[in-house]
């Protein structure tokens, strides 16, 4: 019998349910609490075959899982550890089990700044009765999405529908939707979509390569006035220096919902920028989040147990 370990706290009753079903007959099933103590998961991951949650990566190094569900799009911290080459091991991520809402999330964060509806939010408990200049209208204007993998595709949907040109910048240009995109640029060449943009969404994952890639040399080849968001990693931008083009109006605002330290610390200078709107890491959250969480799960358990493909395979 194989043993299945679940270290969702958020799960209901009626998702252990549907993943009971799911294990009957061929695994028996352990749920454990998240915030467990070393020891204690260590010892839970005892045997265990399958195990969704999100582990510290050394536990799943030292046990002796064969699928792992990481209940994350991320999975940074899984790398190099040489999970990839452990027999008979498989990973998997959520993939696009969160885009909608996260493409929802970016949604409200354009109209919100372009509006400058996180000023009017601060001005109500001082009373304070106050126009801003006139609003720049959404319509018309120009994105350039960063990483137009799930979520940039969600998100180019939705901009394309109310009426924003949008642009794209990846490593494979060739591989973007075309019916979705007014432009298509390669990484290298990303200089040459923000010059055109009035909004940039960097939706893209970390890497060694990447960290604070978005630094002063790279605002500085944006359209000034320009609003950046980011719902991809926090560690791609160079907070002091967004700071600093936040200050000098090189950049127009920003929609941050990832930081490079998190909790965002409370000194942090973005936490008191009129023209900044910070969300806590909170983008995916949605009252399906769980469902569709659960609903990859049993799916993949069952694949797992038929030997056929997994969904959202990762390489480690």
């Amino acid at each position: 019998m194989h043993k299945v370990v679940v270290a969702v706290d958020s799960f209901s009753d009626q998702h252990i349910e549907l993943i009971q079903q799911a294990t009957r007959g061929w695994a028996y099933f352990a749920r454990i609490e998240q915030g467990l103590s070393e020891q204690h998961y260590r010892q839970a991951l005892q045997g265990a075959t399958v195990l969704i949650g999100w582990p510290q990566p050394h536990l799943v190094a030292d046990s002796s899982i064969q699928l792992l569900q990481l209940a994350s799009v991320g999975y940074e911290d899984y790398l190099n550890l040489g999970l990839g080459s452990k027999a008979e091991f498989r990973a998997c991520n959520l993939g696009r089990v969160l885009c909608l809402p996260i493409a929802e999330h970016v949604m409200a964060m354009i109209y919100c700044l372009a509006r400058g509806l996180q000023q009017h939010a601060r001005d109500m408990p001082e009373r304070r009765w106050q126009r801003l200049p006139c609003y720049p209208e959404v319509t018309d204007s120009t994105i350039c999405i960063v990483g137009v993998g799930g979520i940039g595709t969600e998100v180019a949907h939705r901009c394309k529908g109310v009426g924003m040109r949008v642009l794209g910048v990846g490593r494979h240009p060739e591989r973007m939707p075309a019916n979705l995109l007014d432009g298509a640029y390669a990484w290298d060449n990303m200089a040459e979509a923000f010059a055109q943009s009035d909004h940039v969404m960097l939706s893209f994952p970390a890497t060694s390569d990447n960290a604070n890639m978005f630094d002063a040399a790279l605002f500085n080849t944006f359209k000034r006035g320009a609003i950046l968001y980011n719902v991809g990693r926090g560690s791609v931008v160079n907070e002091t220096d967004l700071v600093e083009a936040l200050r000098s109006g090189q950049l127009g605002g920003a929609g941050l919902d990832v930081f490079q330290h998190e909790p965002l610390p409370p000194e942090h200078p973005l936490w008191a920028m009129d023209n900044v709107l910070v969300t806590p890491h909170s983008a995916g959250r949605s009252v399906r989040e769980f469902d569709r969480i659960c609903g990859l799960f049993v799916d993949n358990l069952q694949r797992f147990r038929d030997g056929r493909p997994l969904l959202n395979p990762i390489e480690l």
